[in-house]
Order: C-alpha cells, then sequence, then structure tokens
C-alpha cells in the first residue's frame, strides 16, 4: 500500500501542486500515487502543464461524467470511492476548491485521513459552487494547509480544531520564482501566443476568458495585473472587452457576465474569481 493518493483535476492544481509533486518523488520514504479525477480533459488543460513543470503523468486516470456541475461532482465521488476500496492509503490529498475535492466524501466514507491544501479560504458568498466545496473539505479533513493566518482565523471562526491547521504560505510564490528566467525572457513571445490564440477563437465565433491567476495575495496587485493586460490588448485589438475582479461591485460584474453570456463581448480579462464554476457554452 502506498503512503499517499493525491487527487488533482484542474489546470491550476497541477501548477499549484508542481513543486510538492516533485518533492515527492525526490523522497524516497514516502510512496503515492498521482490520481487524476478527469474534471479538466483535453490535452490543453492538462498535458501540457504536465510537461511544462516536468510533473510525472497520473498514475491513475478517471473517467467521469462532465456534462454539469452534478454530474462531475457525483462521478468524482463515486470513483474515489471505487478506487479506495482496494487503494487504503495513509491519507488522500486534495488541493483547492474545485468539483475534485468533492472526492473527499468519498475518501470519508472509507475514513480515510483527508489533507486538504489550501485550506479556509472563504468568500462568503454562498451562492458560488466553490464556497460549498471548500466549506465541505475543510469540514471533513484531517489536517489542513491554510495560506494565511487570515484563512486560519476564518476556519476556527468555524469551530475547526487549531490542531489540525497548519499555515504554509502559497507554493505558487515558490514556483514562480524557480520559473524566474521563463517569464522574464518569454513575456513577448506569451503575448504573441496569446493574442493569435484570441484571434483564432473569436474568428471561429468563440468567446476568451484571460485569466491572470493571482500570484500574490494582495488583492492590489491582482487588479493591476488585469487592467495591464485589458489596457495591452485595446492598443492591439479592436474586440469588445471588459475585465473582471474583487473589486468590481456585484451589480456591475453580473451586468458584465450577462453581456458576455448574451455575446455582447468577445472577451473578459479577470482573476481567477470567474475561473471555475462558470459554465458558458461559448467559451472552450
Amino acid at each position: 500500500m502506498k503512503d499517499l493518493g493525491i487527487i488533482l483535476g484542474i489546470r491550476p492544481d497541477v501548477i499549484r501542486a508542481s513543486k510538492i509533486i516533485r518533492l515527492l518523488s525526490e523522497n524516497k520514504n514516502i510512496t503515492y500515487d498521482f490520481i487524476w479525477s478527469g474534471q479538466h480533459y483535453s490535452e490543453n488543460m492538462k498535458d501540457v502543464f504536465f510537461k511544462q513543470l516536468n510533473v510525472p503523468k497520473p498514475d491513475v486516470e478517471f473517467e467521469i461524467d462532465t456534462t454539469n456541475d452534478a454530474s462531475t461532482v457525483s462521478s468524482v465521488i463515486k470513483n474515489t470511492f471505487n478506487h479506495l476500496e482496494n487503494n487504503k492509503y495513509q491519507a488522500v490529498v486534495f488541493l483547492g476548491d474545485t468539483n475534485t475535492v468533492m472526492g473527499s466524501i468519498g475518501a470519508a466514507q472509507h475514513n480515510i485521513p483527508i489533507v486538504h491544501i489550501e485550506g479556509c479560504m472563504r468568500s462568503y458568498d454562498w451562492r458560488m459552487p466553490e464556497e460549498k466545496y471548500r466549506k465541505t473539505i475543510d469540514h471533513l479533513s484531517d489536517r489542513i494547509y491554510a495560506y494565511l493566518d487570515s484563512y486560519k482565523t476564518q476556519g476556527l471562526n468555524e469551530g475547526i480544531s487549531e490542531d489540525i491547521i497548519k499555515v504554509t504560505g502559497n507554493p505558487i510564490v515558490d514556483i514562480i520564482q524557480e520559473n524566474q528566467n521563463i517569464f522574464d525572457s518569454g513575456h513577448e513571445s506569451l503575448d504573441n501566443n496569446v493574442l493569435n490564440f484570441i484571434e483564432k477563437r473569436i474568428k471561429s465565433s468563440d468567446q476568451v476568458y484571460w485569466v491572470c491567476p493571482i500570484i500574490d495575495e494582495s488583492e492590489k496587485l491582482n487588479v493591476k495585473a488585469v487592467n495591464e493586460r485589458l489596457k495591452f490588448l485595446k492598443n492591439k485589438t479592436s474586440y469588445k472587452m471588459e475585465c473582471i475582479h474583487g473589486n468590481i461591485k456585484e451589480q456591475e460584474r453580473d451586468k458584465i457576465m450577462i453581456n458576455f453570456l448574451e455575446k455582447k463581448l468577445d472577451l473578459i480579462v479577470c482573476t481567477t474569481i470567474v475561473e471555475v464554476g462558470l459554465d458558458n457554452p461559448n467559451v472552450n
């Protein structure tokens, strides 16, 4: 029996967990299975990041029904439960607040300890699927790794034991620093690739999100990144576009999303506030 089962399922998970997986691979005293939930299944949503970040390919890949959030969640729970019937790890590790982390219910049904990385984040907006998911897994977890002291406080306020919460910082900071040469040398190339991709998708009558991932926990820097990308696109293209970030009022954000869904906009530049949990049939 291997020590850990690490269950991931979306592109940002691969990025944030890449260093953790590499360190585990180098540790001869810990064995693990890397399990892919199947939430993101296309090559450009997963395989390319395994290659670029030097992450081993998954040992196990679930086949799930991704028709909608309900079918995805139920499939992940079922596949996780079935896999754990024959693989009794010492602990199962999840990251984030996506559909995939609901597989923790399957682990809990086997009484296998659950580890949650990126725990105790809260939006306090119960309409968000992510808020439901992150609260569920946090209250099922036996160990929580939180990025900030404020996240730990949020968990304590909900009655989660202080004994199980450890503040670690965000691993994405280390990953960015370790790959700084790529970012320093590849900015122009990246911009051109993005522009070519956007042009191709819009010519195919699709719409596009340009998501600026949260690298720093400062909302000020996140907003700055979005505004810089929006300015860049407006200087380079004539597409109809808007931006969304955490500082935009909910009413204004809803108006932008309605316009996007009605195809009055070609593109939205945004933080990860809209990266998951949002369905738009015109966006691939």
